[in-house]
């Protein structure tokens, strides 16, 4: 029983060394995204290559949790983020893990660098519209969007880092471009304007996988606004249709319609309303005769001055249902003086009052299930109050996970090896039930091995050695298997 123990010291320690290069996602999707520089103002977008029903994007900048979310898309402003670390000119790293029902330990972190650079005052905001027609090889057009054309000394159009050949001045012509694609492969297409005050450039990409526009039919649609003049709270928000096809448009404000002092629903892409200090969401979807029902929605979040930006993290719990929450706030000022309010699917369930994250908000929900959980605090200066809300998935007690499980050769003993298994840090065990070949594995007493760390000696041969996790949340148990072949002493 001493070697035993020191083997498992032994074993735990190595764990310990090659988890991180070692770990395994075994069930796990292979985690990629793109990155979509939107504007020269510090906006970009980021979409996951995993788009699925099931699927909790959690995406991190510099390490830090910034969403947790079931949209593959994440939207970013580097200029006026959501706190000062991870705001202004500078290099980024920005990671994505998802979750599924079968990666419910999250995957293996995907990351990209990106360099954030300060606009120049004096360079125009440039954009461009994309446009589909149907075609054996896709066509798509290409027309610039920006102000002061007079000024614009050339343009640069490029498809995958090769210009464009066009000519050097600045016909109106050379605002448009088109080019046919292949079906099917991804492609960058990026514009460059320069300027007599803008000499280095104003550029604008987009990303795009030649013949996904043509799909459905809908539209594509970018969310600006802008504060109107002699107003302190009525502001402008304008959707423009990236593949000119909507003729109506619905709007959102945090998830619920958005409709005129009337009642009635605005229908057009340029609408005005008025906000208090907060944290919004605005969102619209596109309406057309080849979309009918809407196309996906596109949202932008804003904060109105004078309220803090809030966020949290959850983490599960061993405890049925239950889980830590751990919120967060930008102005580490406002920590001692507020209360943080906490709802789920809009109702108030408690409230806490560390805005540290040392002392979580416990909460158990009733059962299985999808829930909305916001948190929500006012101050002062945001007297209408500010919220954020994640959608989670809350699992089942009694579903069943499935162990890592390796085996290596012991070290100087012929024909020895030695078996581990490890579970998730929520899975609480009760023992562990080892077994060769379908008959249960036995310790030289007689005993069966219930520890997680074994050694068995096997002769030369090829083998089926099985393990079976039994715990609270999985009392029948979780088997998994693994062949392995013992070479004899004279290969």
């Amino acid at each position: 029983m001493k070697k035993l123990n020191l083997l498992f010291l032994f074993m735990l320690l190595s764990l310990g060394f090659i988890s991180c290069e070692g770990e395994v996602f075994e069930n796990c999707p292979t985690v990629e995204f793109t990155v979509e520089k939107r504007n020269d103002l510090g906006s970009y977008q980021f979409t996951s290559s995993v788009n699925t029903d099931d699927t909790v994007y959690s995406w991190y900048i510099n390490d830090v949790l910034i969403d947790n979310a079931r949209q593959n898309v994440f939207e970013y402003n580097f200029l006026s983020g959501q706190s000062q670390e991870l705001s202004g000119a500078g290099e980024y790293e920005v990671c994505l893990k998802v979750q599924t029902s079968d990666c419910e330990n999250g995957s293996e972190l995907y990351c990209e660098t990106i360099t954030v650079t300060e606009p120049d005052s004096n360079c125009p905001q440039v954009f461009f519209t994309m446009e589909a027609e149907p075609g054996t090889q896709i066509g798509y057009g290409f027309m610039a969007k920006f102000e002061t054309l007079e000024t614009v000394t050339s343009f640069a159009w490029t498809v995958n880092n090769e210009e464009v050949e066009l000519s050097n001045n600045s016909q109106e012509n050379d605002r448009y471009f088109y080019r046919e694609f292949t079906p099917g492969e991804s492609y960058t297409v990026c514009l460059t304007v320069v300027t007599p005050d803008c000499q280095e450039g104003a550029s604008y990409c987009k990303e795009f996988v030649a013949g996904d526009q043509m799909n459905d039919g809908c539209s594509e649609l970018t969310i600006a606004y802008e504060k109107l003049p002699n107003s302190d709270h009525r502001y402008a928000f304008t959707a423009e249709d990236n593949t000119n096809q909507a003729t109506e448009y619905r709007w959102f404000l945090n998830g619920n319609l958005l409709l005129t002092p009337n009642q009635t629903q605005f229908i057009d892409n340029l609408i005005e309303y008025e906000l208090q200090s907060g944290t919004y969401e605005i969102c619209a979807i596109g309406i057309s005769e080849a979309c009918p029902e809407g196309s996906e929605k596109f949202c932008k979040t804003i904060t109105i001055e004078g309220c803090p930006q809030l966020a949290f993290d959850y983490q599960k719990t061993n405890g049925n249902y239950t889980y830590n929450f751990y919120p967060a706030v930008s102005d580490t000022n406002i920590m001692d003086h507020v209360v943080v309010e906490w709802f789920v699917n809009q109702q108030y369930v408690g409230n806490s009052s560390d805005l540290t994250g040392d002392t979580p908000f416990l909460y158990q929900f009733d059962q299985a299930g999808t829930y909305e959980v916001c948190i929500a605090i006012e101050t002062p200066d945001c007297p209408n109050g500010t919220r954020v809300c994640k959608t989670i998935n809350v699992e089942e007690n009694n579903t069943c996970r499935t162990p890592v499980f390796d085996y290596y050769p012991t070290q100087n003993v012929s024909n020895s090896y030695q078996f581990s298994v490890r579970m998730d840090e929520n899975f609480v065990r009760q023992e562990y039930r080892w077994f060769l070949e379908g008959q249960p594995l036995l310790t030289p007493n007689g005993s069966p091995y219930t520890d997680n760390l074994i050694e068995y000696q096997l002769q030369p041969g090829t083998y089926s050695v099985c393990v079976v996790a039994t715990s609270a949340q999985c009392p029948n148990g979780q088997e998994f298997c693994k062949t392995i072949t013992v070479p004899s002493t004279d290969q």
